[in-house]
């Protein structure tokens, strides 16, 4: 019965991603379909060159007819921000504190580079001494681990709804991934990463087109990786269907002594500003990041946490402190 629900799933989605998405060819993000093809023409996975979008689109099967994307192109290359991504930043193992939270839409590439700057930016890097007395910065959690699973995300996600939406959630013990998509059942991530099994994508045309510029590698390997750069790394993870969708938990280490903490753009220009105006307000701060308020208060927490700022006198006299 499981087998037979997901081959009629698949069925019903086979007709969405070669479905009229509504949005034409002059919505899609010419830049990033122009560097796509410069990454397959370098990788040879291309082997034609840019001369037109409408060209390069029919060819890659993403057209619906002559004016419209089909929605696996609009998911892939569109300007029209077809997916949304909720990133958080949580003081503690729970929920209750939150110190950053944001949210970003864009196509398959643009929130992928996205979650990638939003992780790298709220975990934490342990600064190495190799031999030669030179230091290299190092994620607590493999950098190449946490791409591998947040491409899966995107690639396998399930985009049929109007309302997909991933999540990217940062507790102080664990990284969370979560895709609203499906596991291929009945098959368990080890059996793709350990046993051979051979992938059968629900998104295999976005799955091809990811594969052709090198984002991913050979279809099926990537729990292959992700696997062995964490056991290297000696990171503990688990991953769960959840029934309306994927989630994968890195566990954040314990890093001990030299750590740096990357503060995210917004947080570095607020102290700019604080250096330059002590006597700014947080209302002030939200008018010029066009954000609301509680998001600056966010962000200022994050800040006090750090030790990078502190409030001297009263809320309403008093100025900001810049301490480093």
């Amino acid at each position: 019965m499981l087998l037979n629900y997901f081959e009629q799933k698949k069925t019903s989605y086979i007709n969405w991603k070669n479905s009229n998405s509504q949005h034409e060819i002059v919505d899609i993000d010419e830049a990033i379909l122009k560097d796509y093809i410069k990454r397959g023409n370098e990788c040879s996975r291309i082997k034609f060159l840019y001369d037109n979008k409408h060209h390069v689109l029919n060819r890659l099967g993403l057209l619906f007819d002559n004016e419209h994307l089909n929605n696996a192109g609009n998911v892939l290359f569109s300007s029209m921000r077809p997916i949304n991504v909720k990133f958080a930043y949580f003081a503690t193992e729970r929920r209750t504190t939150i110190l950053d939270m944001d949210n970003f839409s864009g196509n398959i590439y643009e929130c992928i580079d996205a979650s990638m700057k939003y992780i790298s930016s709220h975990i934490d890097w342990q600064i190495i001494f190799d031999g030669n007395s030179r230091s290299k910065e190092v994620l607590e959690i493999p950098m190449e681990a946490i791409r591998e699973i947040v491409i899966n995300a995107f690639a396998h996600g399930s985009y049929e709804s109007i309302s997909t939406e991933f999540e990217i959630s940062i507790f102080k013990d664990r990284l969370v991934i979560y895709s609203p998509g499906h596991f291929h059942k009945p098959y368990t991530p080890e059996q793709f990463a350990f046993e051979g099994q051979e992938a059968n994508p629900l998104n295999n045309k976005i799955c091809s087109i990811l594969y052709n510029d090198e984002t991913i590698e050979k279809h099926s390997t990537g729990f292959e990786r992700t696997f062995e750069y964490c056991n290297q790394a000696k990171v503990k993870y688990e991953y769960e269907d959840t029934g309306l969708g994927f989630r994968f938990t890195f566990y954040r280490k314990n890093v001990h002594g030299h750590v740096q903490v990357k503060l995210n753009d917004r947080g570095l220009k607020i102290l700019e500003i604080m250096k330059d105006n002590s006597s700014i307000t947080i209302k002030d701060l939200s008018k010029e990041f066009n954000v609301t308020e509680k998001t600056i208060f966010r962000a200022i927490q994050k800040l006090k946490e750090l030790n990078k700022v502190e409030r001297v006198g009263s809320d309403k006299n008093g100025y900001w402190k810049v301490l480093g």
